[in-house]
Order: C-alpha cells, then sequence, then structure tokens
C-alpha cells in the first residue's frame, strides 16, 4: 500500500511541475521572437525567468522519476518534487509578464489622472487643448520610463485627446503601446482616460487596457469637485 501511495504521490508531483515546464518555455519562445523577430514587448527578464521555470520543473520531475524508478531511500524525493512544484505553481503567478504589465499600465493610468487633477486645482477646469494637455501630463506619465519596448529601444509615450460627450470605452486602439487616450467635454468640468497596452507581453497587436476578467477596457474618469463633495482616490 505504501509503495502505491508514494507512487501517487510522485505522479502528482509531476503534474505539479509541468506549468512551470510549459510557461518557461512559453517565456524563451517570447525571448527569441523579441531578439529574432523585433516583435514589440512589455520590459521583462523573459529569458531569466524561463531558464529558471524550465530548471526547476525538469528537476523536480527528474526528482519524482528516480523516487519511481529507484525507490528506496530514493522515495524522499518525491517531497522534493512537490515542493517544488508548489512553489512554482504559487510565485509563478506573481511574476509572470501578463500581471507585471497590467500593473504597469494601471499605474501610468494613475499617473496621467494625478496630473490632470492637480491642473484642475490650478486652472478650475480640466485640459481642453493640446498644449495644457502636455503641461498638465508631460512629466507624469509621459516623460517616465517606457515599460514597452522594441529591439531594445523604449517606445515613447504619447497622448491623444478627444473633446466629446462620451466615455472611450469602445474607441479604437491605437497603433502604438503606450498612448494615453484622453475625452474631454468641451467646458473641461469631465474627462475619461484609457492606456493602450500590448495584448500580450509579447505581441504587435494593441488593445486598451481591461481588468481581468473583463473584455471592455478599462476607463478612468473624474469630474470636477464641487465644494462639500468627497476626494476620489488615486491609483498610484
Amino acid at each position: 500500500m505504501t509503495r502505491w501511495v508514494m507512487l501517487g504521490f510522485a505522479l502528482v508531483a509531476i503534474l505539479l511541475n509541468l506549468p512551470a515546464l510549459v510557461s518557461g518555455t512559453v517565456l524563451i519562445t517570447q525571448w527569441i521572437r523579441i531578439y529574432m523577430f523585433g516583435t514589440a514587448y512589455f520590459q521583462y527578464p523573459y529569458a531569466l525567468v524561463g531558464a529558471v521555470c524550465v530548471s526547476l520543473s525538469i528537476a523536480g520531475i527528474a526528482a519524482s522519476g528516480t523516487a519511481i524508478i529507484k525507490r528506496g531511500r530514493y522515495t524522499m524525493l518525491t517531497f522534493v518534487s512537490l515542493i517544488l512544484g508548489l512553489t512554482s505553481a504559487i510565485a509563478f503567478p506573481g511574476v509572470a509578464p501578463q500581471g507585471r504589465m497590467g500593473v504597469a499600465s494601471l499605474k501610468l493610468l494613475g499617473h496621467a489622472d494625478q496630473g490632470l487633477d492637480a491642473w484642475e486645482k490650478k486652472h478650475g477646469r480640466y485640459p481642453t487643448g493640446e498644449d495644457e494637455l502636455h503641461e498638465a501630463i508631460g512629466g507624469r506619465p509621459l516623460s517616465e520610463q517606457a515599460i514597452f519596448l522594441r529591439r531594445g529601444r523604449p517606445i515613447s509615450y504619447s497622448i491623444r485627446m478627444t473633446i466629446a460627450n462620451r466615455t472611450p470605452t469602445n474607441a479604437s486602439a491605437p497603433g502604438s503601446p503606450g498612448t494615453v487616450n484622453y475625452y474631454v467635454v468641451p467646458d473641461g468640468k469631465e474627462y475619461w482616460l484609457t492606456f493602450a497596452t500590448l495584448k500580450n507581453p509579447v505581441s504587435e497587436a494593441v488593445v486598451l487596457y481591461h481588468l481581468p476578467g473583463h473584455e471592455e477596457a478599462f476607463v478612468m474618469t473624474r469630474k470636477h469637485q464641487l465644494p462639500g463633495e468627497g476626494t476620489k482616490a488615486y491609483i498610484e
């Protein structure tokens, strides 16, 4: 009975290590695409993280395989394999490029929101002209370190302004990532923001940033604050 229980543990350990092997292989493939085809990408150590994932998964699978074949005192390697598999399953989602890209995109959107709100506090309205808009967010986020690159060169941030009484939820995405879409009502009392990001961390497809689990673009909006109204929090 003990033998079959240990065999079951070993097989479970192998299965736990397979996702890290797949994820690591994908990251290394993406790294190859970046340097062979000049694909646009989110700044991330693809080769390093991919190599670590593949190495840990192979070590875990090899440990379980050794425990199955040799048994005896080698059965303890099953627990080593289980630990490696569980560690990869827990740790990788937190360092995966898709999640990192989402966090970075949301922060940049929040920085634009802060800059626009600060400008409104000085002028009593939000920017309604190109020069005013660049004055409001030229330093933050437009001059911050780029998060998207191509052939090792940063893709500069840009801003698109539209004066309209509507939300940009269904607006078409621009051709380049890192573009802030700014929609403002004619009197400058309300605005909406979206941010263009890559569909995948290594991709030519550009989409408007959306929250996980939602297909529609994430829209940040703010209105002119009237006396007595509560202050809307910033995203940092």
